[in-house]
């Protein structure tokens, strides 16, 4: 990662998490090869995506329901900055702002392109970025 997307992160205010439906311990390896572990207060895996017995990953929305609650925060004062339309659908469906990071998904059917057409920012995406310091402007 390069250093002025660091520092675009470290500038963000709030507490900072990662959401991830892969195994905790490659979340934190990916951001310790990033450079990036010591700018985030935690790692909520696909291990921490259970309710009542039953898998519930991204993008369930009874499960964001339950992460918030557990870190005690107001969906309304989260963001989920994320690459995947469902997840922000979900995400806004339980009260959060929602970001759609498009900076590696040229060419993705997540990205600029849904079903092969040409896609404008859903109505349910707060904003669509293509760069880490682009978060810090809105």
């Amino acid at each position: 990662m390069n250093r002025r997307d660091a520092a675009a992160i470290a500038s963000l205010p709030g507490r900072k998490f990662v959401l991830t439906n892969a195994p905790a311990s490659y979340a934190h390896r990916v951001l310790r090869a990033l450079g990036l572990a010591r700018y985030f207060d935690g790692v909520i895996s696909i291990e921490r995506m259970r309710m009542f017995g039953a898998l519930r990953p991204k993008p369930d929305a009874r499960m964001l329901r339950f992460v918030l609650a557990r870190l005690k925060l107001l969906p309304a004062r989260c963001v989920l900055i994320e690459d995947t339309l469902a997840h922000q659908r979900s995400a806004r469906g339980v009260g959060m702002r929602a970001v759609w990071m498009q900076r590696y998904l040229r060419g993705n059917s997540h990205g600029t392109e849904v079903g092969g057409h040409a896609c404008r920012k859903p109505a349910y995406v707060c904003a669509r970025i293509n760069s880490i310091q682009a978060l810090r402007k809105l």
